[in-house]
């Protein structure tokens, strides 16, 4: 019976890339990636990447594995981590999911919720309420109807917030509720371990990370993917920490770069929140304090003595 996949979770820049690379290294692992952002290539400063020579070797799949225009759905993804998978328990490794992106981590590990078929009419309509009103008042029609899905949905994302309402006006139950009777399906055997600390800790970090972003050159980064013809509405460049300096940089944001650097703190943390939110809403997690990466590995090992054998 092959062993169950690991999956290392939690809000964005709570170390999660460490802890999976320190805990690989301890039980012969291989990483897939469930990084939303990290799967880009040339994406690297604004997504954190854990540089190649600091990854001491540990394969991590789908990392660098598409191109900043293309698309990636839940789908895409759970079928390029079905591939990873099969070379990971070919080679007798442990694998391990690791990362935060809700929706690619439940595709991958108990299925994606079909719903109903899509009504292209219903769907014009509440894209014509986005283009007349804005994104907010989208967003505000979605709490009413599914706070749960809102609070973990940003108005930008109107793809989705658009889909939400339209599963809940065309079935008469919320995306929330139909996700957690789906949830309770197991399409792969796994272990979610989720990894947390106090919310002034986590933003300290998330503000310090971003600060040794545009340090490291974030903002020349963006601008060499423009001037290598990355359209500023590609996919890879609604990432946060992208968005928010192309915006700057096409002199669309008062206070242009200086602006740009406290609206990625600010995105940054509501996307943390998000995310906390996603993960205790979607399958039984054991949840570990985030110290130092020795401490915090040597205890998740631990947990795990008696789950993998």
């Amino acid at each position: 019976m092959s062993r169950p996949v690991v999956a290392i979770l939690g809000p964005t820049a709570v170390g999660k890339s460490r802890i999976g690379i320190g805990l690989a290294r301890r039980l012969g692992g291989e990483i897939i990636c469930a990084d939303s952002r990290q799967l880009y290539r040339r994406l690297d400063l604004g997504t954190d990447k854990v540089p190649e020579e600091e990854q001491g070797g540990i394969p991590h799949h789908l990392q660098d594995s598409v191109d900043p225009d293309e698309v990636v759905s839940a789908g895409s993804f759970a079928r390029m981590a079905d591939e990873a998978l099969a070379g990971i328990r070919s080679r007798g490794a442990l694998p391990m999911l690791v990362g935060g992106s809700g929706l690619y981590v439940e595709a991958f590990l108990t299925g994606l919720f079909e719903g109903p078929e899509r009504d292209e009419g219903l769907r014009e309509r509440l894209h014509g309420i986005r283009r007349r009103y804005g994104e907010a008042r989208l967003h505000r029609l979605l709490q009413r109807f599914d706070p749960h899905t809102a609070a973990r949905l940003a108005p930008r994302d109107h793809q989705r917030v658009v889909r939400a309402v339209e599963v809940r006006l065309l079935t008469g139950r919320p995306l929330s509720a139909h996700l957690e009777a789906h949830r309770r399906t197991v399409r792969l055997p796994h272990v979610r371990l989720g990894l947390q600390m106090d919310r002034e800790r986590l933003n300290r970090r998330i503000e310090q990370r971003v600060d040794e972003m545009f340090s490291a050159g974030l903002v020349e980064e963006v601008r060499r993917l423009l001037e290598q013809g990355l359209g500023p509405r590609s996919p890879a460049m609604s990432a946060i920490g992208y968005a928010e300096i192309v915006t700057a940089l096409q002199g669309d944001l008062d206070g242009g770069l200086v602006a740009a650097r406290e609206l990625i703190k600010r995105n940054t943390r509501r996307l943390a929140k998000r995310q906390l939110t996603w993960l205790r809403h979607h399958g039984e997690t054991t949840w570990f304090r985030r110290e130092s990466d020795t401490e915090t590995v040597k205890k998740i090992e631990q947990h795990l003595a008696g789950l993998l054998q």
